[in-house]
């Protein structure tokens, strides 16, 4: 073989491994492109769910207002009578649904009975919700997003009632 000739095999065998190898590395780097790419919208949907579901919150929280200081309503609720309930809780319901703040609303007395349910639940499973179990048990202020009764994923707050320092639900 002549010496131009292994000259021309060699360049040739180098033109394409140097060709191969920038391929490979092209599609190395567009699969590092692509999964940054990726991380970045998860991240931005990530905190935009977390805008609206401390919005929403804040906004649930500022109405809690309409239940801790109805003395009535408290007293119904520390008493069970689910149908006084019913009557306290409703208008305040009303007022928050219309603002938009609510859509459901339940009110669990101190055993984990529905004392006060809107809309009206299908089974009789107040626990069902695990932001509720929480707010129920800790006897603080939880905020959570869960998949309600209808598949829906809902922001939920939960609070615990008081009437003269004692828990009622």
């Amino acid at each position: 073989m002549q010496l131009r000739s292994r000259i021309t095999l060699i360049a040739s065998v180098a033109l394409i491994s140097v060709g191969l190898g920038s391929i490979v590395a092209g599609l190395i780097s567009r699969g590092a492109v692509e999964d940054r790419f990726e991380e970045a919208m998860t991240s931005g949907k990530q905190n935009l769910i977390r805008q609206i579901v401390q919005s929403q919150a804040n906004m649930m929280r500022s109405a809690t207002t309409s239940l801790t200081r109805n003395r009535a309503a408290l007293s119904a609720i520390d008493t069970g009578n689910a149908e006084l309930v019913g009557e306290e809780v409703r208008p305040a319901f009303n007022r928050l649904s219309a603002g938009e703040v609510v859509d459901r609303i339940r009110i669990v007395g101190q055993t984990g009975e529905i004392l006060f349910s809107e809309p009206v639940l299908k089974g009789n499973q107040p626990y069902d919700n695990p932001v509720l179990a929480e707010a129920s048990d800790a006897r603080e202020n939880t905020t959570g997003i869960v998949i309600d009764d209808d598949s829906a994923l809902m922001v939920t707050f939960a609070f615990p009632l008081y009437q003269r320092g004692s828990y009622i639900g």
